[in-house]
């Protein structure tokens, strides 16, 4: 794997020349790229020999957040939302296969962490109780989205429809909860901490798989590994969003009985809860139901349909992941008593599936590729055999 030392965009082995800028090929990473790590590489290698890839994936992440710190105009966030529809996905090109540079996503959270911030003004200053459900969907909802458009801006064939991406993480998320309640009513025995968090990583990642399924293989113009990300992380995203409320509730609800009706002791009860869950939801639900989606179309790629997509082992070599990520991220396992030490591997756990997601990014790109590859040679094959029709 090579990479323009002008643009970044990255280049097969055997290009000559940059077919984005059209720079001479020197060969190597790209500027930006991160140095070279064995635990790194060694880490990416192993990940995508599994997914059929080969060496190690370096993603440019100096390239992917280039753009968040710089401006934007009203018509650039405009032109990201309006894609995917058929009258604006654009035709598929090598553009395509470059490490994309979005930064809506950063715009969003802004706006969502204004909302927050204000609402939470409300409550704290001027003791308003009809601002606290406001509060719990802001703090619950705020990174979820945002990681969620982060994925959307990272969807390159720019197939999928902002539209749907909320369709799905409305009604996807709350149909995932729905499953994942009706598979608990069948696991009812009273087991400890380590097989409960073994099972609730099952459950839950199967319950997501399900919906995320359904919609991938009932829509036949999702054929990206891309589209698998994206769709499962905008279930994954809902069903963060909504229990993260849920939680946010109980804990206001329990601390407030708890404490005899001490309203300011829930408040910072519930606030805890918010913003830890917040800043660990990045690497939790989101990502998990993305490397389930990606799964889905790396089956789906290789000419698998319908439910028969369990029966590949393509598949399970992904889908063991985030259940393993899952469960291990409810496990009781600390360094020490202290907050640092109870976080740590939970850290360690977020890195980690960030990891294998770029993994999972980098080789859904040159999937992109062999796409345009693939679509040059049908049409120059279906133009060549036009022009020897003899003419009446």
């Amino acid at each position: 794997m090579k990479f323009c030392a002008k643009c970044g965009f990255q280049m097969q082995d055997t290009d000559a020349f940059c077919v984005k800028c059209g720079n001479p090929a020197t060969g190597g990473a790209a500027p930006d790229a991160p140095k070279e790590t064995k635990w790194y590489d060694k880490v990416t290698a192993w990940i995508n020999q599994m997914t059929g890839g080969m060496g190690a994936v370096r993603p440019p992440l100096g390239r992917i957040f280039s753009n968040v710190f710089a401006k934007h105009t009203r018509a650039e966030s405009e032109e990201i939302f309006i894609c995917g529809t058929e009258q604006t996905t654009p035709v598929l090109t090598d553009d395509g296969k470059a490490w994309p540079r979005p930064w809506l996503w950063s715009r969003i959270l802004l706006v969502f962490v204004a909302a927050f911030a204000l609402l939470h003004l409300c409550c704290s200053t001027f003791d308003n109780l009809n601002a606290y459900p406001g509060l719990m969907v802001m703090g619950a909802f705020m990174i979820p989205v945002a990681v969620m458009v982060f994925f959307f801006e990272l969807n390159t064939p720019k197939n999928i429809s902002f539209f749907s991406i909320i369709k799905y993480f409305l009604i996807g998320g709350c149909a995932s909860l729905v499953v994942t309640l009706l598979l608990n009513d069948f696991v009812t025995m009273e087991v400890d901490e380590w097989v409960s968090a073994m099972l609730t990583g099952i459950i839950e990642e199967v319950a997501k798989l399900a919906i995320v399924a359904i919609i991938l293989l009932r829509n036949k113009n999702m054929k990206y590994a891309l589209n698998g990300l994206l769709v499962g992380a905008a279930i994954g995203a809902g069903f963060a969003a909504f229990e993260s409320a849920g939680y946010a509730f109980n804990i206001f609800l329990g601390s407030l009985l708890n404490s005899q009706l001490n309203v300011a002791y829930a408040y910072s009860e519930m606030m805890d809860n918010i913003i830890l869950r917040a800043l660990l939801a990045p690497g939790g639900h989101v990502i998990w139901a993305a490397m389930s989606g990606y799964a889905i179309m790396l089956v789906k790629k290789n000419g698998g349909e319908g439910v028969f997509f369990l029966n590949q082992k393509a598949f399970w070599k992904i889908f063991w992941i985030p259940i393993l990520l899952h469960a291990v991220w409810d496990m009781p396992i600390a360094l020490s008593n202290t907050l640092v030490g109870v976080l740590a591997p939970i850290v360690v756990l977020v890195v980690l599936g960030w990891v294998v997601v770029f993994v999972f990014i980098g080789n859904a790109l040159e999937q992109i590729g062999q796409f345009v590859k693939a679509e040059a040679a049908a049409a120059a094959a279906a133009e060549s055999q036009s022009e020897e029709q003899p003419t009446a």
